[in-house]
């Protein structure tokens, strides 16, 4: 016996674009799914039959977030607080402080981190 109830989908080039913007935007495997009208068993074997999917899917998510990081990146860089701490707390691993000292002084640390990168996208030292 075949198949019964369930035709085989085929996979488009574009739902392979579609599930790639998708993915760069955030969506979860089950949203994108959804956007592609299958359910999220049948999105992950036609990764498998069709390893470009796969791919795609991949490359979206790493693009979705290289735009991210790089506006975050660029906001710390033109003097956005509030991106400096995030990034630094993501990337550097910093902490939140216990009492107002220590927060000045963590505030004082990401203002000198983010003149060093300054200096160094302008091509200066970073130990001037």
């Amino acid at each position: 016996m075949g198949n019964v109830g369930h035709p085989s989908i085929p996979i488009t080039e574009e739902m392979i674009e579609e599930a790639q913007a998708l993915s760069s935007r955030g969506l979860t495997m089950e949203q994108i799914a959804d956007c592609l009208g299958l359910g999220a068993r049948t999105l992950y074997e036609k990764q498998v039959a069709y390893p470009q999917l796969a791919q795609a899917i991949k490359a979206g998510r790493a693009k979705g977030i290289k735009v991210i990081a790089n506006s975050l990146f660029e906001a710390g860089k033109s003097g956005n607080i509030t991106a400096q701490i995030f990034y630094l707390k993501c990337r550097a691993k910093w902490r939140e402080a216990e009492g107002e000292e220590q927060e000045t002084e963590s505030l004082d640390k990401a203002k000198l981190e983010v003149t060093k990168l300054k200096a160094i996208d302008n091509g200066q030292s970073s130990s001037t």
